[in-house]
């Protein structure tokens, strides 16, 4: 490029940055229509010109088919004739047949005159047509009663000269049509070739003046993402005050917020206390945070480059790597737990959540040291299989011995020792139902926890339920009154009478002396429910939860006055959620409480 033009172009890229993205739209599309403006009136003065060259050709057509069919006609009417002479006169069809085509050709010359009259330079060739066709006439009139050959050959001659003069027509209109077809096309090639022109200077200029400029800045722009991407230094951006400009300034913005973001992210991923990672297909670790040391003892570089396996218990590596695969073939994070060696030899188990990413073609994990919990599960574990065999059974015995004693079969005893004999009867009874309820929980949180449902009547569980604390009942001085409502629910009366009689048992519990505990059966739209109203005290609202949990009480006095362990509704929870149902208490401080338990209907057992 010249120095002048390269100068003129770098002034004017300048000058482009000053103008405004709108400002540059506009001009794109201005100088564009005025361009194709001017090209279409152009080319609809040309396509009127190619309209009457359209009808010109269309006529030729036309006049070639009528003289084509007159052609046809005269050469049936002379072999009609050439036939009849054949026969000796004897075949007059041929006669009629000649003169029905002699009077097809009067219908067609007067189209063909139709189409003429606009065109004087024809006439002439038209009047000779004329001509021949009333001497065609006269010739085969003079021959319709039996035509000698001199007026056969007559007919002949004139229908040959006929057929001369059609051809002559019929090729000076096809000339003319051939002709302005020849003169159209050369103006629309012209039209063509100076339009093309023009449109490609007219983008030259644009392309030189605006699109050049915002290709090389969106290039420099394309550029600064991918040296992101790379996390290398951006290239300055030239200096301006287009929407380009603008761009440029929010991608920086953005890209200090999202440099700073990832700073954060990295160190909160260094700093974590789990082991975060990712490993390739082959389970070989691709990164690893520094949480590996403290938790396995190898520092990262040690660990970079080996496999996920080659740190599992050979024992276990099949079970690790089957685990694994079924990451990998998931869409969602899968969860399972795998057991590492650390550097000292010893074992640590870890929670795994592994999600494969397809795009990345890595496998991302987060290990967290679960060893601790597993132990506490197993002292856990140990702890009620300690109570189940070493504590409860002994406990038994010695309830069966004071129940012995009591009943007097060792003999009589004194008021002051059979009192002391029923304190320790109760406490051990007691104690056996505080086992009970541990071990009940122990077997719903292991899973071990199943149900025998069938169709019952709940007034029959609610009878059973109601003779298991009428002795309690009596000792406190309340009365207990079940509505009968013959209603069949379907579930496992057993435990239904476990969570019945644990309800009323805390009803009475905490019910003043001569009150009423009233439970009741309805039916609801989509379910069962039974309700349980005592006169007691109260509990405060935000209780309602929290009574239904694991070793809670409304008061800390409660375990120490009235007894019990805090496990009673937590086991009244888990029972009536494993028949998909809930429950909860409706209760104000000072006005009593009503413990409802929700059962779905089944239509099929009413």
């Amino acid at each position: 490029m010249p120095i002048r033009w390269r100068k003129l172009y770098t002034h004017g890229a300048a000058d482009t940055m000053k103008i405004s993205f709108s400002q540059k739209i506009l001009a794109l599309m201005v100088a564009p229509v005025g361009v194709s403006l001017l090209l279409i009136l152009w080319l609809a003065f040309m396509l009127d010109s190619a309209g009457q060259e359209l009808e010109v050709e269309a006529r030729a057509k036309e006049l070639h088919k009528e003289c084509s069919t007159i052609t046809y006609y005269v050469e049936t009417a002379t072999k009609a004739v050439n036939h009849f002479y054949v026969s000796n006169g004897n075949n007059s069809d041929e006669m009629d047949s000649a003169q029905k085509s002699l009077n097809l050709i009067e219908d067609e010359l007067v189209r063909v005159q139709k189409l003429l009259k606009n065109n004087p330079e024809q006439q002439e060739t038209l009047a000779t047509i004329l001509l021949l066709r009333d001497r065609l006439n006269s010739v085969f009139s003079a021959c319709q009663d039996r035509p000698t050959p001199v007026e056969l050959d007559h007919l002949w001659q004139v229908g040959a000269h006929l057929e001369l003069e059609l051809r002559k027509l019929t090729s000076y209109e096809v000339r003319g049509a051939s002709d302005a077809r020849k003169r159209s096309t050369r103006q629309v090639l012209k039209f063509l070739l100076y339009g093309t022109f023009l449109d490609i200077a007219v983008g030259i200029l644009l392309v030189i003046f605006f699109v050049r400029p915002i290709i090389r800045r969106l290039a420099l722009l394309d550029d600064n993402n991918h040296r992101f991407a790379r996390q290398e230094a951006l290239v300055p951006f030239a200096a301006g005050n287009d929407e380009i400009a603008e761009i440029d300034h929010r991608f920086r913005d953005m890209v200090s917020t999202l440099s700073e973001f990832v700073r954060k992210e990295q160190a909160m991923v260094e700093n974590a206390n789990d082991i975060i990672c990712s490993t390739d297909r082959t389970l070989r670790f691709l990164k690893v945070n520094y949480a590996i040391v403290a938790a396995l003892g190898y520092e990262q570089k040690e660990v970079l480059g080996k496999s996920l396996l080659d740190f599992v218990p050979e024992l276990q590596v099949e079970e690790a790597r089957l685990n694994v695969a079924k990451a990998m073939e998931q869409p969602q994070a899968q969860s399972f737990d795998i057991t590492m060696k650390r550097k000292d030899g010893t074992m640590a188990i870890f929670s795994c959540g592994a999600h494969w990413s397809a795009e990345d073609r890595a496998l991302f994990c987060v290990l967290h040291d679960i060893t601790e919990r597993k132990r506490i599960a197993q002292l856990k574990q140990d702890f009620v299989a300690m109570i189940s065999h070493d504590l409860r059974t002994p406990l038994m015995s010695i309830q069966a011995t004071l129940t012995i004693l009591l009943e007097g079969q060792y003999g009589e005893m004194k008021p002051a020792g059979k009192k002391t004999i029923k304190a320790a009867e109760r406490n051990t009874r007691s104690l056996l139902n505080l086992i009970t309820e541990i071990l009940d929980i122990e077997k719903i949180e292991s899973g071990k926890f199943t149900l025998a449902k069938e169709a019952v009547c709940i007034d029959v569980v609610i009878e059973r339920a109601t003779e298991l604390v009428v002795n309690l009942a009596e000792r406190r001085e309340v009365s207990v009154e079940a509505k009968h409502s013959e209603i069949w629910v379907y579930v496992d009366p057993d435990r239904m009478v476990q969570v019945i009689t644990n309800l009323l048992s805390n009803a009475i519990k905490y019910s003043p002396k001569r009150s009423k505990i009233v439970i009741s059966v309805s039916r609801l739209p989509e379910s069962i429910e039974i309700r349980v109203t005592d006169q007691g005290k109260g509990i405060p609202q935000h209780m309602h939860k929290a009574i239904f949990d694991r070793f809670q009480q409304v008061e800390l006095a409660d375990s120490t006055e009235k007894g019990g362990s805090g496990l009673g509704l937590a086991i009244c929870k888990s029972i009536v959620q494993a028949h998909e149902g809930s429950v909860g208490v409706d209760s104000e401080e000072g006005k009593g409480s009503s413990f409802w338990v929700w059962l779905p209907a089944d239509p099929a057992v009413e």
